[in-house]
């Protein structure tokens, strides 16, 4: 049931209900709305093919993961090569300052 007021500003009387049949409607349709694209986006997730998420390399061309023990080639002394990109990192660091992986 609308509620009616008079407002002194601009001399009007207005609905202030909170919930109108409009308001209402217009819920109802975001809603749905916000279901549809849920929806729309579960279904690209669910039958996206597996790639590599930085280059999209086919997961078929992937390999297993590749971790360093010590100084690879191409390494300088003191240093060693971040498992994550194979950026050259000083020896010791915690972090990786090309990705940002940890590195212990």
């Amino acid at each position: 049931m609308a509620e009616m007021m008079y407002c002194p500003n601009c001399g009007r009387n207005v609905n202030v209900t909170k919930w109108t049949g409009t308001r209402i409607v217009i819920l109802i349709v975001l809603l749905i709305l916000g279901i549809i694209f849920g929806l729309i986006y579960l279904i690209y997730v669910a039958t996206r093919k597996e790639s590599c998420p930085v280059c999209g390399t086919p997961a078929g061309m992937l390999q297993a993961p590749r971790y360093s023990t010590g100084p690879q080639a191409g390494t300088s002394a003191g240093m060693s090569a971040c498992p994550s990109c194979g950026t050259s990192v000083p020896f010791g660091s915690e972090y990786c300052a090309e990705c940002g992986a940890k590195l212990r």
